[in-house]
């Protein structure tokens, strides 16, 4: 998946934000009726996939190549939270439809599960954007150093026209 690292950020845009949407849209217009059920949770996990593979490609790359030792940062519980973030994803697609609050059988833990895959994912953002901070600064990163792309990372449209050419940089 080294291809994520050498991706413009015009490319990353496309696969994440706009081709989800064409797609989506061809399926709505194009699917019969039996297939509405199982498509739109199958393209999401498809993309959730491609978003955490996007992460997880970042995390390795910008880890191995940061300065060692890196404080407060551990690749094991990296792995792990997005591991889980994309399979509670997948599970939220898949129940989607159980989840109205209206629903007599809606399942409350969801919440926190789902909760916790958020953490987990704000974990990688933090791993990501120190990592590369560390990189670009050639020793520890400190918060004013990785606030920005972490900031980068959260809010994904916006900021990949800025992280992404960083990234393309520390690749070569």
């Amino acid at each position: 998946m080294q291809f994520f690292l050498k991706m413009k950020h015009w490319q990353l845009f496309v696969l994440f934000l706009v081709l989800p949407y064409l797609i989506g849209y061809v399926m709505q217009e194009t699917l019969p009726a039996s297939a509405a059920s199982w498509a739109p949770p199958a393209l999401n996990s498809i993309f959730a996939f491609l978003a955490v593979a996007y992460l997880w490609t970042l995390g390795h790359y910008l880890y191995a190549k940061a300065p060692k030792p890196l404080a407060n940062l551990s690749p094991g519980w990296f792995r792990a939270g997005l591991l889980y973030a994309f399979v509670a994803f997948v599970l939220l697609f898949i129940f989607a439809d159980q989840l109205i609050p209206e629903h007599p059988k809606s399942p409350y833990y969801i919440v926190p599960l789902n909760a916790i895959a958020m953490a987990a994912v704000f974990y990688a953002f933090y791993f990501i954007a120190k990592s590369l901070s560390s990189i670009e600064k050639e020793s520890e990163a400190n918060l004013n150093d990785f606030a920005g792309p972490f900031f980068m990372l959260w809010f994904y449209p916006i900021g990949v026209w800025f992280f992404q050419p960083k990234v393309n940089r520390v690749a070569g």
